[in-house]
């Protein structure tokens, strides 16, 4: 019996040990752009914050304007708190270039790159025609129709000095600066506008987007504030209302790197790990004999999000006890208490089978390590399914082979959902 239960405690502890180092290795390649961005040109690189993105947030301001924020971590907001002086200059610097930017009813790009160290900055434009030819025609007068929107990209070369980055935060695309000690890293704020020209109205928005940026670093916990290996997170802010696609709320925040706010219900995030502590109530039918249970144990949860709906995976080691009742001679009661020790494992995908919601299917085996009465004797091992319902209720259908493999029957157990402690790794 002893040399079980240590091949179960090696198991689990072996599967909390993969899942540990898997979720280090996804946060630390979360941005699944990663691949595109190598296979940008070098000028694509220039006015592109990377693949170390760890926060994207998307925030809708006035007259069909939406600004993405892009940083490597919440730390980093603080760089936009001056967005006015920011505008101020990009207005005046692509002041000059106001009559060759002309698109007719095409978009245009502008790619506008500073550096904190020099006081540097770049520019680039880059026009797109519509595709087609598009026109309204409103009380007799015919127009050009402009259908897509400009993008005004605004990219911040950071200047740290080195000894603020540890060794294992020094990747391929980490630049060091030719300033002795230093080196720098790209963030980068995305505004999209009915047209470039609108980005003088923002100024009388500044208030706004600074609030916005505060509520925005103020909502992070946890891990999300770690400012070297943060947890990818995204935020969809609505500082004027609720919109459609949040149904009506004003900030939905995920605990994963969306790509792109629209395609968030059909996103999935990066795994979650999570230990658990719980118990249960139970009663079980063995052979002719219904008994109450109750177990207690400890599970390990890989949480994964896709849109609104949180699925996970999970293994269990657990202990639980079956009570049976007899009568004395002399009519008083006795209990018994027959004691398992199980694995079991399993996922949750709210699926249907023969038109019966499931919420989690499972299966599992357990060894009785404390017996008493006669219901069992020796050796005595089980496996079995766990079929969750909606209702919190898990059915367990169960075959149980006692008396060093004598006696095989099959048994049934019902769980009630009890309580469960969980906490991050």
């Amino acid at each position: 019996m002893k040399k079980l239960l240590f091949m179960l405690a090696l198991a689990v502890a072996g599967t909390a040990g993969k899942a540990h180092a898997q979720m280090h290795d996804d946060i630390r390649y979360s941005d699944r752009e990663s691949r595109r961005y190598k296979a940008m040109s070098a000028t694509e690189k220039h006015f592109n914050a990377g693949t170390w993105v760890s926060v994207r947030d998307f925030v809708y301001l006035k007259n069909d304007t939406k600004a993405i924020f892009e940083l490597r971590s919440i730390q980093d907001y603080p760089m936009f708190h001056g967005i006015d002086t920011i505008l101020a200059h990009l207005i005046a610097d692509i002041g000059f270039y106001h009559d060759s930017l002309d698109n007719g009813s095409g978009s245009i790009r502008i790619d506008y790159s500073i550096h904190n160290g020099d006081a540097r900055r770049e520019l680039r434009f880059i026009k797109h025609p519509q595709p087609g030819d598009a026109f309204v025609i409103h009380n007799g007068d015919t127009h050009r129709l402009k259908v897509e929107h400009d993008t005004v990209r605004i990219i911040i070369q950071n200047v740290k000095p080195a000894k603020y980055l540890p060794a294992t935060l020094k990747t391929p695309d980490t630049t060091v600066h030719n300033y002795t000690g230093s080196y720098f890293y790209p963030i980068q704020l995305t505004l999209i506008l009915n047209d470039y020209r609108n980005i003088g109205k923002l100024l009388a928005e500044k208030d706004i987007i600074v609030h916005a940026i505060d509520t925005l670093a103020s909502v992070r916990t946890g891990k999300e504030n770690n400012p070297f290996f943060p947890q990818p997170s995204s935020v969809i802010f609505r500082p004027y209302g609720g919109g459609e696609y949040t149904r009506s709320a004003r900030m939905v925040k995920f605990r994963m790197l969306l790509e792109e706010e629209y395609g968030q219900v059909y996103a999935y995030s990066l795994p979650q790990h999570r230990f658990a502590f719980y118990g249960n109530i139970s009663t079980g039918l063995v052979r002719n004999t219904l008994a109450p249970g109750a177990e207690a144990g400890i599970t390990l949860l890989t949480h994964y999000r896709r849109g609104y709906q949180r699925d996970y995976a999970f293994t269990s080691l657990y202990s639980s006890a079956l009570f049976f009742f007899e009568r004395g001679a002399g009519r008083e009661f006795h209990t018994h208490d027959n004691c398992f020790v199980n694995l079991e494992t399993g996922t949750t995908n709210d699926k249907e089978i023969l038109g019966v919601k499931i919420r989690s299917i499972s299966i599992g085996g357990g060894y009785l390590f404390a017996q008493q009465g006669d219901v069992f004797s020796g050796t005595t091992v089980k496996l079995f399914a766990g079929i969750r319902l909606p209702v919190g209720l898990t059915l367990y259908p169960e075959v149980i082979a006692t008396d060093n493999f004598a006696h095989i029957f099959p048994g049934m157990s019902l769980k009630i959902f009890g309580f469960r402690r969980e906490s991050y790794m």
